[in-house]
């Protein structure tokens, strides 16, 4: 995970370091998903696909514009990463008191 020391879309907004908190490790992701139960081997032609995509340098072109780093993952890398986020939101909900509604 890096931090960027300034973002290029909000330059006048201080980074979270500058905003008290050094710590700060929450990257602004995105992710594309299937609907549940659908085959291994189209998840598996479909993410090839994206990740191929994602090298088109027009497309990372557009991507930068946005403020954006494309990134090829897989299923099980994006798995692991929904997993920890549950884990992380869930802690501090938790402490928060916060119930489900």
């Amino acid at each position: 995970v890096t931090t960027r020391v300034r973002s290029s879309m909000l330059p006048d907004v201080p980074a979270m370091a500058e905003a008290g908190m050094p710590a700060y490790q929450m990257p602004a992701w995105r992710s594309i998903m299937a609907p549940a139960g659908m085959k291994p081997e189209i998840v598996e032609i479909l993410n090839r696909a994206i990740a191929r995509s994602l090298g088109n340098e027009d497309l990372r072109e557009r991507f930068a514009k946005a403020g954006s780093t494309p990134e090829a993952s897989s299923p099980e890398d994006l798995r692991r990463r929904y997993e920890e986020w549950i884990e992380i939101f869930g802690k501090i909900a938790k402490e928060a008191g916060i119930k489900p509604q």
